[in-house]
């Protein structure tokens, strides 16, 4: 089973939400602006689905389980990145990042960062960062100052080639725009100082 982790009084004591999504691990949270936290989960199953779950009382207690059944991924699962991307770089807009290796395959290629605007219920945007036969694994995001997305994940040096694990294994950055994963249709909100 998944189980979350959350506190109330930053950290001074920390409490466990209730037991959900059995046959899960390695899962990512992000809150959504309407204050709801979305869980989205590796499972160990064969069916090439990730596993969600939805808090609306702040992590206390997840319900609603379910798949994504736009997510790809390999028999037994990995570990995905997710992030929601600064609401103060969009104006208050909401969107979120998710990266993983999106392949059926029974090895980890074909990095694919993804972009929701409804708080992960569906996908709008969808962009390779390799190729289907280039390694990704284990992944993570994060967004600079100015906008810029970066994905860290397991693969080679260049982020390019067929898997070497421990013999090949580096840390690859994806550095990124938001106008590239959204062809242009989003931009972040940056002045000299920082946002607007």
């Amino acid at each position: 089973y998944s189980s979350a982790l959350y506190s109330d009084d930053h950290g001074r004591t920390i409490r466990r939400a209730n037991r959900f999504l059995q046959g899960t691990g390695e899962a990512c949270l992000v809150e959504r602006l309407d204050g709801s936290v979305y869980f989205n989960a590796r499972a160990y199953f064969n069916d090439h689905r990730r596993r969600t779950a939805l808090s609306t009382d702040a992590g206390r207690t997840f319900g609603e389980e379910g798949t994504d059944p736009a997510i790809l991924e390999i028999n037994q699962g990995t570990c995905a990145g997710m992030i929601r991307y600064p609401p103060a770089l969009l104006g208050g807009d909401d969107l979120v990042l998710f990266s993983n290796p999106d392949a059926k395959a029974g090895v980890r290629c074909h990095g694919v960062l993804r972009g929701s605007l409804d708080g992960g219920r569906t996908w709008a945007y969808a962009k390779e960062l390799n190729s289907p036969s280039d390694w990704f694994d284990y992944s993570s995001l994060a967004v600079s100052h100015d906008g810029t997305i970066l994905v860290m994940a397991k693969s080679t040096a260049a982020g390019r080639g067929a898997p070497g694990f421990a013999k090949a294994c580096s840390m690859v950055v994806f550095r990124v725009s938001l106008e590239w994963l959204t062809e242009g249709e989003m931009s972040p909100s940056v002045t000299e100082t920082g946002t607007r």
